[in-house]
């Protein structure tokens, strides 16, 4: 995208680098009025950077949308590229001892685990938390970097447990406290010796699509002997522990993505063999925050672009007002031999410099606007209860800033262009005497159909869009 935004300031920019280099006289022109009048370029300015603003700021909620739910891939996931989950400890066993010593030139690491729902009390209660059984010291192992697994040190003893700094904040519990889970019909007590980050293999959260992670860190055979010690009755009602088998490809958290393929190409009929399926759920997170950004930026784009046509308006105005207040002086200079071509080459780098300072101050602003509508959305989505809430993350890449800086500055260099056009039609001699040209200009036919064609496009679109609210 960043090579494309550079393509396009490149070629709308040579027209004007050829009237630079090799029109001393048309230069002079475009180069003159602005230093003599600033007060009226600043109006075009502040009238362009209208667009580009807000374009911009549009491009920015995206990247924040699409950086927020992406880290979900760093808390709740970490290494993991591809899951096999499977209900119950013999189906478990059965998966385990199917991958154990298993390689594959794609993966750097595969690791098995259980989990379990439950219930947790504190000094307040959650009621939506999850038991999370492994080894600490295989766990810190899995993947080539330590860092991203988010465990390390030993495994909690029996009795004891490693918290989630979420399941901390919420059941208001610190090291020393005792924690008390319902899993099963039966209340274990833990003494919490740790708090960690909710990051990796110890944020692993697939219950549900909060970015929380209320998850108990016990050791391996803590969810037996709870399945042991339950009654029948409260078996059947629960549901029963799952056990997983996670596989890490080769590279970082997302660029191990590109790899998924070749990876479930491999595990996946092994995991057929068992009745299990291997899931992508590092990509299906990843093409979810891409279509949630996507979704989003075009919102805002839409929506702004009302806006952007109010200021493409004001730009037209503001240009047709100066190019009126020196109608004699360019009308002076036709007389003199200059011809239409010319004299557009020089308003149009005029409007070129125009587009350029509005366009890198507008982009700037744009961040600042993006950052105001991120704010206000974060305090929208986090309004309702966790698991439907969505915490943004204020992100942007400088790409994204020179995308909309190219748009900006393509939009304001066409209407700007277009007005020159329009503007060096004149009347020699009546632009000399100042007067107001009398001759009535007839609407074209073409320009009727013109109309009558983005009316029916506009009308489409609108029923369009509100046939498809109607399913939300």
């Amino acid at each position: 995208m960043m090579l494309t935004s550079v393509a396009v300031l490149v070629v709308l920019s040579l027209p004007a680098a050829y009237v630079v280099a090799f029109q001393p006289v048309q230069r002079r022109l475009g180069l003159r009025y602005p230093m003599r009048r600033p007060i009226e370029a600043l109006l075009v300015i502040l009238g362009t950077l209208l667009g580009t603003s807000i374009i911009t700021g549009s491009l920015v909620v995206g990247d924040t949308i699409n950086r927020s739910i992406r880290e979900s891939a760093y808390d709740q996931l970490g290494p993991i590229d591809e899951l096999i989950t499977v209900n119950g400890a013999a189906n478990g066993g059965a998966l385990a001892a199917r991958f154990a010593g298993f390689t594959d030139p794609s993966l750097d690491g595969v690791f098995a685990f259980s989990t379990a729902p439950a219930a947790v009390e504190g000094r307040a209660g959650q009621p939506r938390a999850q038991l999370v059984e492994l080894d600490f010291s295989d766990a810190a192992s899995f993947g080539a970097d330590q860092s991203i697994t988010g465990v390390s040190g030993v495994t909690p003893e029996p009795g004891h447990a490693t918290v989630t700094v979420d399941l901390a904040r919420r059941a208001g519990v610190a090291v020393g406290d005792e924690l008390r889970v319902f899993a099963y019909g039966e209340i274990l007590r833990l003494q919490v010796d740790r708090v960690i980050e909710s990051r990796g293999l110890a944020g692993f959260w697939q219950i549900d699509g909060r970015q929380q992670s209320y998850n108990v860190l016990v050791a391996p055979g803590t969810l037996a002997q709870l399945v042991d010690d339950a009654a029948p009755s409260a078996l059947t009602a629960a549901e029963p522990p799952s056990a997983h088998v996670a596989f890490s490809n080769l590279g970082g958290v997302e660029s191990g993505v590109a790899r998924t393929d070749a990876a479930r190409a491999s595990i996946g009929p092994i995991a057929a063999e068992v009745g299990a399926v291997a899931r992508p759920v590092k990509r299906d997170l990843l093409d979810k925050a891409t279509a949630a950004a996507k979704g989003l930026t075009q919102l805002y784009f839409t929506m702004g672009m009302f806006a952007v046509a109010a200021g493409v308006l004001l730009v037209v105005n503001i240009f047709v007002m100066l190019a009126d207040e020196r109608r004699s002086e360019v009308g002076m200079l036709r007389a003199l031999g200059l011809r239409r071509l010319p004299l557009v080459g020089a308003l149009t780098l005029e409007g070129w410099l125009y587009s350029v300072v509005a366009g890198a101050i507008g982009s700037l602003i744009g961040i600042g606007l993006g950052r105001v509508i991120a704010w206000r959305a974060s305090q929208i989505l986090t309004a309702n209860s966790d698991q439907h809430s969505l915490a943004l993350t204020f992100s942007f890449s400088w790409s994204t800033v020179l995308e909309g800086f190219a748009i900006g500055f393509a939009i304001s260099l066409a209407t700007i262009s277009a007005t020159t056009i329009r503007v060096a039609r004149m009347n020699v001699i009546a632009a000399i005497r100042d007067l107001q040209s009398s001759r009535v200009r007839r609407a074209r036919s073409s320009w009727r159909w013109v109309g009558i064609a983005a009316l029916i496009v506009g009308l489409s679109w609108a029923f369009r869009a509100g046939h498809a609210g109607e399913g939300y």
